[in-house]
């Protein structure tokens, strides 16, 4: 499954461009696992990157958007948490800024 990851992420802009066509036509549970499906492969092949928070943070408002509860919703938003604090820095009220920059 790596393998097919990393041959994958050569394709991250295509799937992003799936995650916000179905953000534009409304289908905002697709649109969530298509965002989620590029952080994990960005993840993988460019963990620096600075689109992770900004495509985290989209996955979480489009799980809102579909009405997603529970597990699921927790598990993206710390996703998203983290990787806004990996990328922005952790001082005081970072995550609040950035969350509502996103």
């Amino acid at each position: 499954e790596r393998v097919q990851d990393l041959i994958c992420g050569s394709f991250v802009p295509c799937f992003k461009g799936l995650a916000f066509a179905q953000k534009q036509l409304g289908d905002h549970k697709k649109s969530a696992s298509a965002y989620e499906r590029c952080v994990a492969l960005l993840e993988e092949v460019a963990p620096g990157s600075a689109y992770l928070a900004r495509w985290a943070s989209e996955c979480v408002l489009e799980s809102s958007r579909a009405g997603e509860e529970g597990a699921v919703l927790r598990r993206r938003a710390r996703v998203a948490r983290r990787l806004i604090l990996v990328h922005h820095g952790c001082g005081h009220g970072v995550f609040e800024l950035m969350a509502e920059r996103y």
